[in-house]
């Protein structure tokens, strides 16, 4: 894992996107979404959300899968998903 996503900071990104004023209205994959866009290292034009994946830099991966997203509020199992697919 690039070590600009250790868990510390994973879990610095999660809050900051958790604490967002428009989170409450946001569904879990617009939640997930904004995560993995703060997360990108680049150009907002090197971003790519479709219905199943997001397309960007995130350290050695380029391509999330979200299939099997959890639930973004269960902060735990939230970012161990994280940490799997950046290192998968």
């Amino acid at each position: 894992m690039n070590n600009q996503n250790d868990l510390r900071s994973l879990k610095q990104i999660y809050y900051f996107v958790d604490s967002l004023p428009e989170l409450p209205k946001l569904t879990d994959f617009d939640k997930t979404v904004e995560f993995f866009r703060s997360l990108h290292y680049g150009e907002a034009s090197e971003f790519d959300v479709k219905v199943n994946q997001i397309t960007g830099n995130f350290g050695k991966k380029k391509v999330i899968i979200l299939k099997e997203t959890p639930n973004f509020s269960n902060s735990n199992v939230f970012l161990s998903w994280v940490v799997k697919t950046l290192t998968d």
